[in-house]
């Protein structure tokens, strides 16, 4: 199980960003994707976004974080 974090998460690339890493989470063992930024707001948008893109796929988690860290 890996996680990968996106530093400036709320950026408009990021969707981008998403789409790729869910299409290739298998190869990655990749099960969560954390967004870091330091506008809340924009983060919570892209997060919406992105959860959106990785629904298509199984097993894909899209958090948002207050800490690059996670949990």
């Amino acid at each position: 199980m890996n996680k990968v974090t996106i530093i400036g998460g709320g950026g408009i690339r990021t969707p981008l960003a998403i789409h790729g890493l869910v299409e290739v989470q298998a190869q990655l063992s990749l099960n969560e994707i954390s967004l870091f930024d330091v506008d809340p707001e924009r983060v919570q948008l892209i997060a919406a976004l992105s959860r959106h893109i990785a629904s298509q796929f199984v097993g894909q988690e899209i958090r948002t974080a207050d800490d690059p860290r996670g949990d």
